[in-house]
């Protein structure tokens, strides 16, 4: 099992890339590094070859990210395209999201341009579709992306797409685009670890020129924050407190009312992810916690464990007293040993993407209600 911290070092600019809806992304400007730890040590290793010099294109297109909301999935496709172009300047990139070749190609039909929009899309070497799982709505744009990724593929190309749940789980899928992006390389996101947010806030604050000191650090990245989009609204919040005091640093007093001012939205409690997860694996809620050794019980009970320490950042001896009053070692070993599942498995990767997005919602929906209710 891989352990510590690393970057995937982006390059380039993104005002450098070609964009079929003619806007810019959020972040402009020069890319900044993907911060990865032991839970994305596997996708480290695949990008950080795929932007090598010597690699087989066919194999890995197309090559999809998934993962749930905020986890980065964007900022890693659009900073690949960014490096791709820095690398290889003479080579044409274009991104667009589904929603902007869903219309392109519709406008296409309509005007009889196909053939045009198709030669725009064959003179590029690299392809970029953010969030493809929202063509499922448009058989003609799912129809024109796989006969895309043909083309790709036998040309030595590559498609890179996004997308919060695998293809398989797409409703209205065209069963034609699901076999072509199944036969690529799927790479899964997992959000960032209790131990993998000191290392990306630091890069956030640095990107960013802000000073934080580093116990600020250890404190914000044990909060609720499970994803770096979480984290870097949560920086710039505490950010906004120092400035409003006339200091310069974030020190642990400013993470301190940040995570006072925070609580009221933080309605994700230990219950609710055990919750969830004997749901998901239809076992009772008291076998989770309970002392049961059956298999399936004992998976469900690590992956809440993991699940607890990642979006809601609980101590061990915390997360050990709400599963039957398990031992520091204990608790600690379930861990490793779900981290370690879910580094390997795939099919373990994209049920904890799902149960990460359901809670995520679940939360979204309590804290609209909350905020209805008080005002």
């Amino acid at each position: 099992m891989v352990t510590g911290t690393f970057t995937i070092p982006l390059q380039g600019s993104f005002i450098s890339l070609d964009l079929m809806s003619g806007s810019q992304p959020d972040v402009t400007g020069d890319v900044c590094p993907f911060v990865a730890g032991h839970e994305n040590a596997l996708l480290a290793v695949a990008i950080q070859d795929l932007l090598g010099e010597a690699i087989n294109l066919v194999c890995r297109c197309p090559l999809v990210l998934i993962g749930p909301t905020g986890v980065g999935k964007t900022h890693l496709a659009w900073g690949i395209a960014a490096t791709w172009k820095y690398l290889r300047p003479q080579q044409n990139v274009l991104v667009t999201s589904a929603g902007d070749w869903r219309i392109r190609w519709m406008q296409a039909r309509k005007d009889r341009t196909t053939e045009t929009l198709r030669r725009q899309i064959d003179n590029c070497s690299l392809l970029v579709i953010d969030d493809v799982h929202q063509l499922a709505m448009s058989e003609i744009a799912q129809d024109e992306l796989a006969a895309s990724i043909d083309d790709f593929r036998d040309s030595q190309r590559l498609i890179i797409a996004t997308s919060s749940v695998p293809p398989a789980s797409w409703p209205d899928a065209v069963p034609r685009l699901v076999s072509r992006l199944l036969s690529g390389l799927s790479l899964s996101i997992q959000l960032p670890t209790v131990e993998t947010r000191p290392t990306l806030l630091q890069s956030l604050a640095d990107r960013r020129a802000l000073s934080i000191s580093p116990p600020a650090v250890t404190a914000l990245a044990k909060g609720s924050y499970p994803t770096a989009r979480d984290l870097d609204a949560a920086l710039s919040r505490c950010w906004s407190i120092a400035h409003s005091r006339r200091l310069t640093t974030i020190d642990e007093s400013i993470v301190e009312t940040c995570l006072l001012q925070d609580a009221p939205t933080e309605l994700l409690t230990v219950p609710d992810v055990i919750r969830h997860v004997a749901q998901y694996y239809k076992v009772p809620v008291r076998d989770v916690t309970g002392p049961s050794r059956r298999q399936q019980v004992v998976l469900a009970r690590s992956l809440a464990m993991y699940l607890t320490r990642n979006l809601i950042g609980c101590s061990l001896n915390k997360i050990g007293g709400h599963f039957g009053k398990r031992d520091h070692s204990t608790v600690m070993h379930a861990l490793r040993k779900a981290a370690e599942l879910v580094e390997s498995d795939l099919e373990i990767r994209n049920s904890v993407n799902e149960l990460t997005t359901v809670m995520q919602n679940t939360t979204k929906t309590k804290t609209a209600n909350r905020r209805r209710t008080t005002q």
